[in-house]
């Protein structure tokens, strides 16, 4: 397998385009390769390892399904910017994810009011449908970098005084725990992967149709009251998701 030596094995059971991008990998985690470097072209490529065009761009487009290369049309193909990877074993608020990674948090309101509960929203937070919910809708960055949007409704009997502490770029968690005095419990969150759509991918500067993860949360107090739910578009090449399973 192609490695230090820098040798496809011909010879081998394990299939040759397999065999180059475990090798374009390695130089990518080697830092060999950086974020934004250009890697190779193809035709560089086949001369390097004596394989063919086809099989050179099998382990690029694989490559490029995985999120680790990108190409720019009439240039070549380039390193992304490593995905941010989400445990799921711990409720936190992206701000404070974002912090621990020592990135820079950020967060644009587009939409933030009182509004009557629709059924379904009603339903959710064990209220009478007409109830007054908080709606807020933002673009969540990191390093100034559209990473996902939120659709938030939270049962505004729960946090009467919240519309009033809350501040564009706050913490929604900390605001409710800090300002409102309510604390949070836990949460349930479901995950499906979909393809975006032309409303949200301008906002989150991506192409229509590229992938996402749609994740829905509810989120409960310590009196185990469902105080929100939210509904997440993240980037599919800036986000995968992993959790710790027991035997």
């Amino acid at each position: 397998m192609a490695g230090n030596g820098e040798k496809i094995n011909k010879d081998s059971i394990i299939p040759i385009y397999y065999q180059l991008t475990q090798y374009i990998k390695q130089q990518i985690a080697g830092n060999v390769w950086r974020t934004g470097d250009k890697i190779p072209s193809e035709r560089e490529f086949c001369s390097q390892f004596q394989i063919s065009r086809m099989t050179v761009r099998g382990a690029i487009e694989s490559l490029k399904n995985e999120g680790l290369i990108y190409s720019k049309k009439g240039l070549g193909n380039f390193v992304c910017t490593p995905k941010l990877d989400q445990k799921l074993n711990k409720l936190t608020s992206f701000t404070d994810d974002m912090f621990a990674r020592g990135l820079k948090p950020g967060s644009k309101t587009l939409l933030l009011k009182l509004t009557p509960a629709p059924l379904d929203i009603a339903e959710i937070l064990h209220i009478n449908a007409g109830d007054q919910v908080i709606n807020l809708k933002r673009l969540r960055l990191a390093n100034d970098e559209p990473m996902a949007l939120e659709d938030t409704y939270i049962n505004e009997s729960l946090v009467p005084n919240l519309l009033q502490k809350y501040e564009s770029g706050d913490s929604l968690y900390t605001t409710i725990k800090e300002k409102c005095g309510v604390e949070l419990s836990d949460a349930t969150e479901s995950i499906e992967v979909g393809l975006c759509s032309k409303k949200f991918a301008k906002l989150l500067e991506v192409a229509p149709g590229a992938p996402v993860f749609s994740i829905h949360r509810v989120t409960l107090t310590k009196k185990r009251q469902p105080i929100e739910t939210v509904i997440s578009i993240y980037r599919g090449d800036r986000y995968s998701f992993s959790m710790q399973l027991e035997v």
